[in-house]
């Protein structure tokens, strides 16, 4: 049995297509400050061409042994106040922003959760990169890898500028 092959688009059918380039839903979860914020500046950058919205989500994850909807003050104005520096740097760029913070158990399926829900196109992380971390170590944790595994759309990273090289 011949195996089927997909057929070879190249790029002048692709204009002809007027298909353009970019992304209509981004989704960006926000942590750290630092690294949120470096991927929030590259989401706005790649809705611009289209004007496209930019959502930020902040995942307050509830311990096993209390209810979800248990109150936890300080996670909860941390979060609002990260999803606000997000929403100054997104309007900076004169796009529309959608910011919450969720609640859930593991900040990784609550996340993959989140961009079926939107349908976004693109989930972007950031994340800081170590100087000296060991050679054993994960360049992510399990939040990324996970959405990683088993995000329903693309996932970008972007890398926050490591100390003293800004």
């Amino acid at each position: 049995m011949a195996a089927v092959r997909e057929p070879i688009v190249s790029s002048a059918v692709l204009a002809r297509r007027r298909i353009e380039p970019g992304y209509h839903r981004i989704l960006v979860p926000v942590a750290d400050r630092s690294a949120a914020l470096a991927a929030v500046d590259l989401a706005a950058k790649l809705a611009t061409p289209r004007r496209s919205a930019v959502t930020a989500v902040h995942v307050i994850e509830v311990p096993l042994d209390l209810p979800l909807g248990w109150e936890l003050p300080d996670e909860e104005r941390d979060a609002h106040a990260l999803v606000e520096e997000a929403r100054a740097v997104v309007e900076s760029y004169g796009l529309s922003f959608n910011g919450r913070a969720i609640r859930g158990r593991s900040a990784g399926p609550a996340i993959v959760q989140e961009a079926a829900r939107r349908r976004v196109d693109v989930i972007v992380f950031g994340f800081v990169r170590r100087r000296h971390a060991s050679l054993r170590a994960k360049a992510f944790g399990p939040t990324v890898d996970h959405v990683l595994r088993h995000a329903p759309c693309r996932v970008m990273l972007a890398a926050a500028p490591t100390e003293g090289r800004r």
